[in-house]
């Protein structure tokens, strides 16, 4: 079984919160997977080298502490265009041809997206 990771800024308030610590109102108990984030910003990004390659990004989350940046897959970021256009322009790394959002997904959303934290 996989250890469960410790996010830093946590809210210590409640056993089991997922929100960031000093957070307003009422707790919120429940499963980091179940809960949707705002990507703040890419803060780096690797490439996985195996059977299917796969590029990951080091994702600042808003509200969270540097010390809580996850690694998260390409995909799972479609819902953030814009925050990896302005990485990649950062970075000068083109865009590769497979990097769609799905129908009806923006930046509207603010960069929400629900990940395995």
């Amino acid at each position: 079984m996989a250890k469960r990771r410790a996010f830093v800024g946590c809210c210590a308030r409640t056993d089991g919160c997922v929100l960031a610590a000093g957070h307003r109102g009422a707790c919120h108990v429940a499963e980091m997977e179940e809960v949707d984030y705002v990507v703040e910003a890419i803060r780096d990004e690797r490439e996985r080298r195996g059977k299917l390659p796969t590029t990951e990004y080091l994702v600042k989350w808003k509200g969270w502490p540097e010390e809580d940046c996850t690694w998260e897959l390409e995909q799972t970021l479609a819902s953030c265009p814009l925050i990896l256009r302005a990485w990649r322009k950062a970075r000068k790394t083109p865009a590769p041809a497979t990097t769609v959002a799905p129908p009806g997904m923006s930046d509207a959303s603010g960069g929400r997206r629900s990940l395995n934290r």
